[in-house]
């Protein structure tokens, strides 16, 4: 399977997630794991976030034992980009 560009495409090793409430329940699925939880947080039309997006599948393919890589598409809701501002 090639490289999907496309912001949008759902994937196995990558988590969709729509709101705060998704994020807190992937932190809570993860907290006896330990693993390290990567959140993409982009938009669908911006040219960086779609231009990462392939380094951001390979690595979760390759990290699958160590890490959870999830992503959060801003374009969805606003509360989405307000939520991840508090989290950094």
């Amino acid at each position: 399977m090639g490289d999907v560009l496309y912001y949008g495409d759902s994937h196995d090793t990558v988590a969709q997630l729509h709101c705060r409430e998704d994020v807190e329940k992937l932190i809570a699925a993860h907290k006896e794991d330990h693993k390290l939880i990567v959140l993409d947080v982009g938009l669908k039309h911006c040219g960086p976030c779609v231009k990462v997006y392939p380094a951001v599948l390979k690595l979760s393919r390759s990290m699958a034992d160590t890490a959870t890589f999830a992503r959060m598409n801003g374009d969805e809701n606003d509360s989405c980009m307000v939520s991840s501002r508090t989290w950094t």
